[in-house]
């Protein structure tokens, strides 16, 4: 914990990278709450940012840091799912992801903040 947050870091074992280039072992680190028994943590959003358990395996996309798993580095999670789909599934899902344009166009304007306000 460090000033009210809590921050897990998980010695990751990379199977393949699927965009970018990763060393064999990483280490990430996650933002994360107490989860109600002891010894484990959750996350606000578990849909798009699950917490990493030993012996699963996850797809997980870094914000920033290191992913060449060199000592003393650790790369930030900015995005951690269950690989169901297993290892050719993930990479085929991932790759259409990427390739195909989302369905609406993201827009650079911050609608939650009033202008005239100030």
């Amino acid at each position: 914990e460090d000033g009210g947050s809590a921050y897990l870091t998980t010695r990751v074992k990379t199977l393949a990278a699927l965009k970018g280039e990763f060393g064999d072992v990483v280490h990430v680190t996650q933002g994360v709450k107490n989860g109600g028994a002891p010894g484990r943590y959750a996350t606000e959003d578990p849909d798009r940012y699950a917490v990493l358990e030993p012996g699963r395996q996850y797809v997980v996309a870094v914000q920033s840091g290191s992913t060449a798993g060199t000592s003393g580095t650790e790369a930030w999670a900015w995005y951690a799912e269950p690989a169901d789909r297993g290892l050719t599934g993930e990479r085929e899902h991932w790759q259409e992801a990427i390739a195909t344009p989302p369905a609406t166009a993201a827009s650079s304007t911050c609608e939650d903040v009033d202008a005239s306000a100030g």
